[in-house]
């Protein structure tokens, strides 16, 4: 005779499922929760609710709730919820129409953005030996640098990293004569108009133009490039070479549908920090001292 299984109903079933249904509806309006917070409500459906059982809401009971419903901490996205969901919706139907207009195939459509790296930051936090009182370690580095990421929607080109600086020629680069890069600098290294028409121009159009005629593709085809509206982005009509058009996102909606915002320039400075601290350990196995400022 095999193993009797035993099904355990969880405890005030009716409870947990408002309880859920109230978190769902308060995240849908945008409310940061934490976990007191949902102990004290907890403690209010319970009363409202007239339960008889007796129920202890701690962090014991928050702790089998979340695990429970898959709920996880998460660093609130300012931006994300700021962002103006109609204005998207409004681009994504133009943009379909555009490209069924156009006969555009994934191919031959782009997207680019920048972000900001402080390659020289190491973790701020440290695991310790229990004799150790203080924390200590290596001074913060500010050096920032900015960088351009673009590729297509297929994912099948990516373009070179456009990186700027704020040193024309820093002391590590010197001879080096190949860079896997595109390297400019700025005292803020900061993106500039002049530096996005370089980019632009001289390397985005170049390279785009040898991927798709090595894929089979015209050597006039056309090319779009989608933007956010930064103010070092120059205007649509300064920005066309060689049948290669651009467009703009609206404001406030880069968060929700630029793709580079998805988490592909995320993973990209995940794996730049990964690189980095590999060199560090190196370094650190060799005996020799890794400077960080």
């Amino acid at each position: 005779m095999g193993e009797r299984k035993i099904i355990r109903h969880a405890k005030n079933d009716d409870h947990d499922r408002v309880m859920i249904e109230w978190v769902r509806q308060r995240r849908s309006e945008g409310v940061p929760l934490s976990g007191p917070l949902l102990m004290e409500q907890a403690k209010i459906f319970h009363r409202s609710m007239n339960l008889t059982t007796d129920y202890s809401y701690t962090t014991g009971w928050l702790t089998k709730f979340k695990k429970h419903h898959g709920i996880r901490q998460l660093k609130i996205c300012g931006d994300k919820a700021s962002a103006d969901a109609e204005a998207a919706e409004d681009f994504v139907n133009e943009f379909v129409s555009l490209v069924e207009t156009e006969k555009l195939s994934p191919e031959q459509i782009y997207n680019a953005d920048e972000t900001g790296l402080f390659w020289r930051y190491v973790p701020r936090s440290t695991l310790a030996t229990a004799d150790e009182k203080d924390a200590t370690g290596v001074k913060d580095s500010k050096e920032r640098i900015t960088i351009l990421g673009c590729g297509n929607a297929t994912g099948s080109h990516k373009t070179k990293l456009f990186i700027i600086g704020k040193l024309a020629k820093p002391r590590a680069f010197k001879n080096v004569k190949v860079f896997p890069v595109i390297y400019w600098s700025n005292k803020r290294a900061w993106m500039t108009q002049h530096l996005m028409n370089e980019w632009f121009k001289n390397h985005f159009v170049p390279e785009a133009r040898r991927h798709l005629s090595g894929n089979g593709f015209p050597a006039d085809a056309k090319i779009l490039l989608i933007l956010d509206n930064c103010t070092a982005h120059l205007s649509s009509e300064i920005l066309v070479k060689d049948n290669v058009s651009v467009l703009f996102f609206p404001p406030n909606c880069t968060s929700l549908i630029q793709p580079m915002d998805m988490g592909i320039l995320r993973a990209l400075k995940c794996q730049y920090k990964s690189e980095f601290l590999k060199e560090m350990l190196s370094f650190l196995l060799e005996g020799k001292h890794f400077k960080t400022f």
